[in-house]
């Protein structure tokens, strides 16, 4: 069940600077809840630990609730999209991806973060710096009149100039407010011109076969202030 089907409308594209507030304060929670998680997660915990304390915290902190079911992966979990967080513990030389986001006031917000346990290879660094590159370039040229396919091209062309060709499999970004994902999108079929007051997620990904996935940091934006990493 969505929440479409349960009532809840999107919002419209273009926010209001009420409406921005609402969402940055959404934001805020999230942003104290992976402060927070940092030195929760050691090795021996579960996803389902992590999952849940990240859930408990958000609420703790005035969230009325999840943005949506939170994803804990870790390991070859990871490039699953929409995994359930289970019982699986988390080992020294693991990383561990969380998707997640805190709902307040009926404004929604949302974070991917991937971490290592222990020091990263060069492997994972190097695409750590890759995805870095293409979500700074891609923040920087976001701009009223840019297009959703225009944004989602660069960052595809920044990754294959690093060596990760066609490995992103989904679209960069998407719009937030009442609904976790509307409109606008940053997708390659999406030629609609960005507008002032849209506020968006920049989340490109690298996922390769036998469980290798890493986000770089998600940025909300309205063209004006960013949210912090």
């Amino acid at each position: 069940m969505t929440e479409e089907t349960i009532g809840v409308q999107a919002s419209n594209p273009v926010k209001t600077a009420e409406e921005i507030e609402a969402i940055k304060a959404a934001q805020a929670i999230t942003d104290a809840a992976y402060a927070h998680i940092i030195w929760f997660i050691k090795p021996g915990v579960t996803e389902k630990d992590v999952a849940e304390e990240l859930d408990r915290f958000m609420l703790e902190q005035g969230a009325d609730d999840v943005s949506f079911p939170t994803i804990v992966a870790f390991g070859p979990h990871a490039v699953d999209w929409h995994h359930e967080p289970i019982d699986q513990p988390l080992f020294a030389g693991m990383q561990l991806v969380m998707d997640f986001g805190a709902k307040k006031d009926g404004w929604c917000s949302d974070m991917t973060r991937t971490i290592f346990i222990g020091d990263a290879n060069p492997f994972y660094k190097y695409a750590y710096e890759a995805l870095c590159a293409a979500n700074e370039a891609v923040v920087a040229m976001l701009k009223p009149g840019v297009t959703g396919r225009e944004a989602h091209e660069l960052a595809e062309s920044i990754l294959a100039d690093w060596g990760f060709a066609n490995l992103m499999g989904h679209g960069l970004g998407h719009g937030v407010g009442t609904l976790v994902h509307e409109e606008p999108r940053l997708h390659p079929d999406n030629d609609k011109p960005l507008e002032v007051g849209n506020v968006l997620t920049v989340e490109p990904g690298i996922y390769i076969p036998m469980g290798f996935e890493l986000y770089a940091p998600n940025h909300g934006l309205n063209f004006s202030i960013p949210l912090p990493k």
